[in-house]
């Protein structure tokens, strides 16, 4: 099983296209989206783009995505929120939504951030953050479906836009995106893959918006698991006079030649906002 997985468009189609210009070199059998597609015209057109590849496309929703989680946006496209996947021995399953954007639009988390704040006192000192809260929910949530469905978590390939932490379950192979940071690690027989983003023009990024995108493809053989991040050229390049509070900027020379970036933080932005 080879898997093309991708993450964190942001709506940027056009640095999307240099990655699509770069699929008919590879030989895959699916594609995998963690999320943050963009809005509902992006989403369909991304979507329409791989589908041209006549592959399966599994795809769940990020903190950018602007569309509903019952629309079908194309017919070769399944949203797979809480819905299990089969291709051969593999089974896809995911779960959509980021605290990031305080689950807006999410059928169970919608209202969770007031059912938080109801008991704030009680929630806080059991979970923490209201993040941790949530995921604490999706957490019960992904195992009461995998009891239910009775899913081997041998073959699971489990898909989320951001990650979960503490799992009670422990699938081959766990993909998200999000944090924009190519990693493979491994924990407890778990392959964790953050495939990072195809365009990192994100307002909130910490990386510079012209720094290189990524994919990654990942080979399952039985239980084992070979992951290649690949890079995508950025189409942006860094613009001079183009000033935004908590994002990188330009530090040039007296010559014109780039000598790096600097992050300047905004003292506006909340403490607890990771808009990815």
């Amino acid at each position: 099983m080879r898997i093309v997985s991708i993450s964190d468009i942001h709506g940027e189609l056009e640095a999307f296209d240099v990655f699509v210009d770069q699929l008919p070199k590879l030989n895959f059998d699916v594609v995998l989206i963690a999320g943050d597609l963009g809005g509902r015209k992006e989403a369909i057109t991304i979507l329409r783009k791989l589908a041209a590849f006549c592959k399966p496309i599994y795809y769940v929703m990020g903190n950018w995505d602007s569309f509903s989680y019952e629309e079908c946006l194309h017919k070769q496209a399944t949203h797979i929120h809480l819905k299990h996947q089969r291709i051969g021995e593999w089974i896809f399953l995911g779960y959509s939504g980021s605290a990031a954007n305080g689950y807006k639009g999410h059928p169970t988390l919608n209202d969770s951030y007031a059912t938080y704040q109801s008991n704030r006192r009680h929630n806080k000192r059991k979970f923490g953050t209201y993040e941790s809260y949530c995921k604490a929910l999706i957490l019960e949530e992904l195992s009461t479906y995998i009891s239910i469905h009775q899913i081997d978590v041998e073959d699971l390939v489990l898909v989320t836009h951001d990650r979960l932490y503490a799992p009670s379950f422990f699938p081959l192979l766990y993909v998200f995106g999000h944090r924009h940071q190519p990693k493979h690690t491994t924990y407890k027989g778990v392959h964790l893959v953050n495939t990072s983003a195809i365009s990192m023009n994100s307002l909130f990024s910490r990386i510079p918006p012209d720094a290189p995108g990524n994919f990654c493809l990942i080979e399952l053989e039985g239980l084992n698991c070979h992951v290649e991040f690949h890079k995508i050229p950025s189409p942006y390049a860094r613009r001079q006079d183009q000033r935004y509070p908590g994002v990188y900027h330009l530090i040039s020379s007296k010559t014109g030649k780039d000598t790096g970036v600097i992050f300047e933080d905004d003292p506006t932005r909340p403490l607890d906002a990771d808009r990815g």
